[in-house]
């Protein structure tokens, strides 16, 4: 592992959209990430949103080994409390940030380890150039970031307050294969059950089958496919549905157009026959498949699973393929847990300033916590 000792850090204005680019897309070859830290993703962002973010930039002898996107946003919560806040590879806009970005952090040359992404942070919190640039703040908000971030920020010696922890469910498709070990058979037996009713009285309407959009007229029709199902299950209980935000719709409009013929996103159609049971979006990424997105086509009889059965077929389709891992993301839903081990949870963080106001929220967080335990809970001492 290199130590980076004589790396060099810099802060400024994206000024040069095409030179990041390039920049991003060698280093991402030499990064361990998923989806989300790809090019793919992050310039489907600066571009859509029209916001100029400060890019970090590490480098080393001139090459670069680090990057990073930070904005500013103001924020007011509980109707007083005003607060300056950076946000790392996000915008602070709740109606961009609905696209949720997971396994978030800096963009790190692998051969450097967890020294450099703490030397990116540290560069934030004490450099001159970084103060002049980025002025005072309050917090910096780290979405969807990893244990190692927890631990990262909590080194700092500043307050990090736990927004948020979300567990998915990860299905580790090599480990099966290495075991010979049939997929269902992990699965509990109630699980397992619901699997086989479903598949059979979906079978009753014709063959069960998973099928890959291969062209670029495939990838649109399966699109609109998922959006429709997608937005009438949500629609059906006075929801808005992901696709009820303008951003998010055209930003995957744009992620599918041009990285699926990449082979960087999946869309998947699951049907018996001509009846189709539902879609999904997935992620993939390094042998990695995220399941981001679904449609599915919901009915009265609750024997039937669509989704269930959706992601049990797509784990069996990837597990005939050569996809490492098979990942349902942040999440605490019914499928998930029935259908894989808990893996580490995600993370959204807030590194706290030493803020009078902020000690002043934390404080009556507490309280209310304390006066509004539920009944049978002992209150702390």
């Amino acid at each position: 592992m290199m130590t980076g000792s004589h790396i060099e850090l810099s802060l400024a204005p994206l000024e040069d959209l095409a030179a990041l680019e390039r920049d991003w897309c060698e280093l991402q070859a030499r990064a361990d990430i998923d989806f989300y830290m790809s090019w793919g993703w992050i310039g489907a962002l600066i571009r859509r949103s029209g916001l100029k973010p400060f890019v970090l930039r590490a480098q080393d002898g001139g090459r670069i080994v680090a990057l990073g996107l930070l904005l500013a946003n103001r924020q007011t919560r509980h109707g007083w409390l005003k607060s300056r806040k950076l946000y790392l590879n996000e915008t602070g806009d709740l109606d961009i940030d609905i696209v949720f970005i997971e396994h978030n952090g800096f963009l790190c040359d692998r051969a450097y380890g967890q020294a450099l992404h703490a030397r990116c942070i540290d560069h934030v919190l004490t450099s001159p150039e970084a103060k002049r640039a980025l002025g005072q703040w309050d917090e910096w908000r780290f979405g969807g970031v990893s244990q190692d971030y927890l631990k990262l920020l909590e080194a700092t010696g500043l307050r990090v307050n736990t927004y948020a922890a979300k567990h998915s469910g990860v299905i580790d498709l090599d480990s099966l294969r290495h075991r010979g070990q049939d997929y269902l058979s992990t699965l509990s037996s109630n699980t397992r059950y619901q699997i086989r009713r479903a598949l059979k009285l979906y079978g009753e309407r014709g063959p069960v089958a998973v099928t890959a959009a291969k062209t670029d007229a495939d990838f649109a029709r399966y699109l609109d496919g998922l959006i429709e199902m997608h937005q009438k299950y949500w629609s059906a209980r006075g929801g808005k549905g992901a696709f009820g935000y303008p951003f998010l719709d055209g930003f995957h409009r744009e992620i599918v157009r041009d990285r699926g013929p990449l082979g960087e996103i999946e869309l998947l159609r699951i049907a018996a026959g001509d009846f189709e049971i539902g879609y999904l979006y997935n992620f993939t990424w390094a042998g990695k498949v995220g399941a981001y997105l679904s449609g599915f086509n919901y009915e009265e009889d609750s024997k039937l699973k669509p989704g269930l059965v959706s992601h049990y077929l797509a784990i069996e389709h990837h597990l005939a393929g050569d996809a490492h891992v098979y990942d349902l993301l942040a999440g605490d839903m019914q499928y998930k847990r029935s259908l894989s081990m808990e893996s580490p949870p995600m993370y959204w963080l807030d590194l706290q300033q030493p803020r009078l106001k902020l000690r002043v929220e934390d404080l009556a967080r507490a309280v209310k916590n304390r006066v509004f335990k539920p009944p049978g809970e002992a209150k702390p001492d």
